[in-house]
């Protein structure tokens, strides 16, 4: 017997309240009506009976019925009440279905997993954002050092979680080696999916026959294995940049997809190519949203008849990817973030009955972080450490009530305030996941961008920008890399690259 028609081995009492344990707090409940408080709270005692419904299940294949269903609300966005476009549907799926879902999840997710590449970062454990944004930042900061001319899309498609076909989800599945009794449990669930609009009252049922269910643990495995196959028709393998031997040609982050090329019609054939493999399986590009950017001459690509635009710079995994002044943008992107934070919990952040206790807990844990992301990606100058300082500064005044006519000293302040240094908390991230990366055994891009240069290129001559590394330079000289692979030797080394910060600020 193959392992692909194996019987699946009995869930386990273990994987059940493994499963439930991970379940999200105040969520709206399904078509049952049963909450994730009230399976948390009686753990004990439902777990034995969901197991045993559980192997039921995987043993006849039947669903309850109830686990196919979803409940369609509106969720109120921003803008006029009466303008339908202003409220976002959200699908409200069985909870306990979810827990079944996230069993069958942690049992494919190895399997899964090892059919993706490193080019796709998106709901995979060890990755991140910042690995692809380090990656695409990486490439623009060395491809302009050395002269050399890159083209970037950013493909986007129209409502690609709703919009799969389903028979390209079960094909996949097989394909990457799921067994066919998992397979077959996931198909009859999508087989009898039903929804409704619930307002006031519930609106009649209609089927569900294109795309993954909304909330549902399995949905995102599911989509990222479908484009995984996509991916695998196109034969690319000579396109896109040579890094080291090796071709960098797409990053992936679920659908956020970036295609990389130094020659215009190629990177057009490619486009043209994804496009028309993605429609096999339901995808659509949205040509009008998917952009271009380049450090080059603006060349015409066409894309199913429809000319792409060039952007000067294009909000990539929620950092500003451009060729010009990236950092300096960027930088008033997050401060804008992080006072926007401010501003909404300003009950907390401006109250004189709150202790500057909660106030410091409040800015360290939720406003701090708006402002630092992506943090481990930057190159900053001493003017931008400079902005940086004077946004936590005057923070730091309108939390305590006081204005800069009062005069009073910055250290007297922040003795008061007690918040987390802004520029520590960067180096300091930055410094942590520097040596992570590059101790990683893991092949992944943003290593093997980081320890590559453009050996055809031509540096200008004059001041260079500033650049990614050079604080991790000056701290440690041009061998940082290698000092970087030994991890004791690295953490030992973060608090003199802090106060070695400290000390050089004044001749950045």
């Amino acid at each position: 017997m193959t392992e692909n028609t194996e019987v699946i081995p009995e869930i386990l009492l273990s994987e059940v309240e493994k499963a439930i344990r991970s379940q999200k707090t105040e969520k709206a409940p399904g078509p049952d009506r049963i909450t994730n408080e009230l399976m948390k709270g009686t753990i004990k005692d439902l777990s034995p009976i969901l197991t045993e419904v559980f192997n039921e299940i995987i043993h006849t294949g039947n669903i309850p019925k109830q686990w196919a269903e979803s409940h369609i609300i509106l969720l109120y966005k921003k803008g006029s009440k009466d303008d339908i476009g202003n409220y976002r549907p959200i699908s409200l799926i069985s909870n306990v279905y979810k827990v079944f879902a996230k069993v069958i999840l942690d049992r494919i997710s190895v399997r899964l997993d090892e059919n993706q590449p490193v080019e796709q970062a998106g709901f995979r454990k060890d990755f991140s954002t910042i690995d692809h944004i380090h990656t695409i930042k990486q490439i623009v900061q060395k491809y302009n050092e050395y002269n050399k001319n890159i083209y970037l899309a950013f493909i986007d498609y129209s409502k690609a979680f709703d919009c799969l076909e389903h028979q390209s989800v079960w094909q996949s599945l097989k394909e990457q080696g799921i067994q066919n009794s998992y397979v077959n449990i996931i198909k009859k669930i999508y087989s009898e999916s039903k929804a409704c609009i619930r307002l006031e009252s519930i609106g009649d049922s209609f089927p569900i026959n294109r795309g993954v269910r909304q909330g549902d643990p399995l949905s995102p495995k599911l989509f990222t294995a479908v484009l995984e196959q996509v991916f695998r028709k196109l034969n690319w393998e000579h396109l896109g940049l040579n890094i080291n031997g090796s071709r960098l040609n797409n990053l992936r982050f679920a659908d956020d997809i970036i295609l990389l090329e130094e020659d215009p019609s190629l990177l057009e054939f490619m486009i043209q190519t994804l496009a028309d493999r993605s429609r096999e399986v339901g995808l659509e590009l949205n040509s009008s949203k998917t952009k271009l950017l380049t450090n080059s001459i603006p060349v015409n690509i066409i894309i199913n008849g429809q000319k792409l635009e060039y952007v000067k710079e294009y909000v990539y995994l929620g950092q500003i990817i451009s060729f010009n002044d990236q950092m300096s943008k960027e930088l008033d992107k997050r401060i804008a973030t992080g006072w926007k934070k401010y501003w909404t919990m300003k009950e907390i952040m401006k109250s004189k009955e709150l202790g500057i206790r909660i106030k410091q807990k409040t800015f360290d844990t939720c406003i701090l972080p708006c402002i630092t992301y992506g943090c481990e990606t930057w190159a900053l100058t001493q003017s931008h450490r400079d902005k940086l300082t004077r946004c936590q500064r005057a923070m730091e005044r309108s939390m305590l009530g006081l204005k800069l006519k009062d005069k009073v000293r910055s250290t007297d302040i922040r003795r008061k305030t007690k918040l987390t240094d802004i520029l520590s908390r960067i180096d300091q991230l930055k410094w942590r996941w520097t040596g992570h990366m590059l101790r990683c055994t893991m092949d992944k891009w943003s290593k093997q961008v980081t320890v590559w240069y453009p050996r055809d290129g031509n540096r200008s001559r004059g001041r260079k920008v500033r650049r990614w590394e050079d604080e991790l330079k000056m701290t440690l000289g041009p061998l940082w890399m290698r000092v970087a692979r030994d991890r004791e030797q690295w953490k030992e080394l973060e608090e003199a690259f802090a106060v070695r910060h400290t000390e050089i600020r004044d001749i950045l």
